[in-house]
C-alpha cells in the first residue's frame, strides 16, 4: 500500500514568498551585475541543493538513495546558470566576458540570475509538492505482460545500428565539431532511436538487478550494445548523449541495488565532470583517443556551460524589445518531433527560425558563425510565455518528475515504471541545458514500445477451475 504526504502549509509559504519576492526583484533590479544579487541567489541555490542531498530517500525498499531527479537536475542547473556567476564572485573569470560567443549582454546579469533562480525553485516547489511512501511489504509486480520488451529493443538495436554505420551516417552530436556530419534527418532519427533503446536496454538490466534476478540472454545483449553504443559516442564527442547512458546505469544501481554514500556520488560526479570537460576541449581535433580523457584540460576559467548562461541574458535583452514571444510556437514544434522524420522532412531546405535555439543563434552570433549556440530551460520557456511563464512552467515541470518519481516507489519492481523512472531521471538531469520539450520525445516512444510489447504478449491462459463450459 502507498501514502502520500503533500507538502506542509508552512513550507509552501516558503517557497511561494521566495518565488514572489525573486520575480519582484526582477523588475526591480537595474542593468548589470550586482554581486549582493548574485550572492543572494547563490544562497538560496544552495539551500534547495543542501535539502535536496540531506537524507536518502527509499525509492526501492531497503536502499536509500541520494540520487534523485531533483538531486540531479540541481547539480546541472549549478554549471549552467551559477558557475559563471561564482566564478565573478571569486574574482575567477569576468562575467560579462566570452571566448566562445562576441555578445554576452552583461546589462541583463542580475535580472537572468533572479529569473533563473525564481524557475529551480519553483521546480523543487513542484517536484516536492507530493510524495509517495510505501506503508507494508511492496506490491508483487506482474511482468509478464511486457516479457517480450527485451527481444524488441534487442532486435531495434542491431536493426538500427546496423543500417546507421553501413550507411555511414553521423548525426550532428558526433560530427558537428569535426565537420563530419552526414546523413541529414534520417541520421538524426536513427541516431536518436538508438540511445533512446539503449537507455531502455540498460534499464531493463536495472530493473532485473532490483528484484535479485539475473537478466535474461536478450538483456545482456542488448546492454552490451548500449555501452558499445555509449563509447562510441563519447569517442566521437558526444558527450550529453554518453552522459543520458552514464546516468541510466550509474543512478539505476544507485537508486535500486546498492547503497551509495554522499563522497562516493560526489567523487563519481567529478570524475564524470573532468570527462565531460576533456571531451569538450578534445572534440574539436582530428585524432584523440579515450586515453586522453586522463589527462588535465589545458584551459582553465570559463567552460562552455557560460553560454547557457548567456542564452538566458540574451532573451530578456531581445524579447520583447527586438522580437515578440513566441507564445508556444518554438514548444508546438517540438512536441511535433514526437512522430519521427516529419518534423525535419518538412522544414528540410527551409531557413526558418522553429526553435529558441535558432533564435539565440541569430541574436548572439554573427551570420556566418556556422554554429549554434543551443539553448536553456529558462531561455526557452521565457522567449516562449514571458517572466510570468517561467516558474509556471518549472513548477509543472518538477510537478511531472515528482510524479515519475512516486510512480516508480508505488509499485518499485514493475519493469515498465523502472524503465520510465530512469529514462526520466536522466532526461531531467540534462534538461537544463536544453529546450523544455527535450525529455518529450524519448519518453513517448518508450512508453509507444512497451505498449507494443505489451500488445504482443501472449494471453495468459486461465486456470481450469475459473473456466465456465456453455451448457450447448
Amino acid at each position: 500500500m502507498v501514502a502520500f504526504r503533500h507538502i506542509s502549509p508552512a513550507v509552501a509559504t516558503v517557497f511561494l514568498s521566495v518565488i514572489v519576492g525573486l520575480v519582484v526583484a526582477f523588475f526591480l533590479v537595474a542593468d548589470g551585475e550586482d554581486t549582493g544579487i548574485s550572492a543572494s541567489c547563490l544562497a538560496i541555490f544552495y539551500l534547495l541543493l543542501l535539502s535536496a542531498v540531506w537524507r536518502p530517500l527509499d525509492i526501492a525498499p531497503h536502499v536509500p538513495s541520494f540520487v534523485t531527479i531533483e538531486l540531479l537536475f540541481l547539480i546541472f542547473c549549478f554549471f549552467v546558470y551559477y558557475l559563471s556567476y561564482q566564478q565573478a564572485l571569486l574574482g575567477l573569470v569576468d562575467a560579462g566576458a566570452s571566448r566562445f560567443v562576441p555578445k554576452t549582454f552583461p546589462e541583463e546579469a542580475s535580472r537572468a540570475i533572479l529569473l533563473s533562480t525564481a524557475g529551480i525553485v519553483a521546480f523543487s516547489f513542484g517536484f516536492r509538492w507530493k510524495r509517495a511512501y510505501l506503508v507494508g511489504p511492496p506490491p508483487v509486480a506482474d511482468n509478464r505482460n511486457i516479457a517480450l520488451l527485451p527481444q524488441l529493443v534487442l532486435v531495434g538495436l542491431v536493426g538500427l545500428m546496423s543500417v546507421y554505420l553501413l550507411a555511414g551516417w553521423r548525426a550532428e552530436g558526433e560530427g558537428r565539431y569535426t565537420g563530419t556530419s552526414f546523413g541529414g534527418v534520417l541520421a538524426e532519427g536513427a541516431s536518436l532511436l538508438v540511445t533512446m533503446l539503449s537507455m531502455m536496454a540498460l534499464a531493463l538490466v536495472v530493473a532485473r538487478l532490483a528484484r535479485r534476478e539475473r537478466p535474461g540472454f536478450a538483456e545482456w545483449c542488448s546492454a552490451l550494445l548500449a555501452i558499445v553504443w555509449g563509447v562510441r559516442l563519447l569517442s566521437l564527442g558526444d558527450r550529453n548523449a554518453a552522459l543520458l547512458l552514464l546516468i541510466v546505469l550509474g543512478g539505476g544501481l544507485a537508486t535500486f541495488r546498492f547503497r551509495i554514500g554522499r563522497l562516493t556520488i560526489l567523487a563519481a560526479l567529478l570524475l564524470s565532470l573532468h570527462v565531460y570537460d576533456r571531451v569538450e576541449t578534445l572534440r574539436g581535433e582530428d585524432e584523440w583517443g579515450l586515453a586522453d580523457l586522463a589527462t588535465v584540460s589545458d584551459h582553465s576559467g570559463e567552460t562552455s556551460f557560460n553560454i547557457s548562461a548567456i542564452t538566458v541574458r540574451a532573451a530578456l535583452a531581445t524579447v520583447p524589445a527586438e522580437e515578440g514571444f513566441a507564445l508556444g510556437l518554438y514548444k508546438l514544434y517540438g512536441f511535433a518531433g514526437v512522430v519521427p522524420f516529419v518534423r525535419g522532412l518538412a522544414v528540410a531546405g527551409h531557413d526558418l527560425i522553429l526553435t529558441s535555439a535558432d533564435y539565440l543563434t541569430r541574436v548572439m552570433l554573427p551570420a556566418n558563425a556556422g554554429w549554434n549556440v543551443g539553448t536553456s530551460l529558462i531561455a526557452d520557456i521565457y522567449v516562449d510565455f514571458g517572466v510570468f511563464g517561467v516558474p509556471m512552467v518549472m513548477f509543472l515541470l518538477g510537478r511531472t518528475a515528482g510524479w515519475a518519481q512516486n510512480r516508480v516507489i508505488a509499485d518499485p519492481f514493475s519493469t515498465r515504471k523502472i524503465v520510465t523512472y530512469l529514462l526520466t531521471l536522466a532526461l531531467f538531469a540534462e534538461l537544463p541545458r536544453y529546450a523544455a520539450d527535450f525529455p518529450v520525445r524519448i519518453l513517448v516512444w518508450s512508453c509507444a514500445l512497451m505498449l507494443l510489447a505489451r500488445w504482443m504478449a501472449p494471453q495468459p491462459i486461465p486456470h481450469p477451475a475459473y473456466q465456465t463450459v456453455g451448457s450447448g
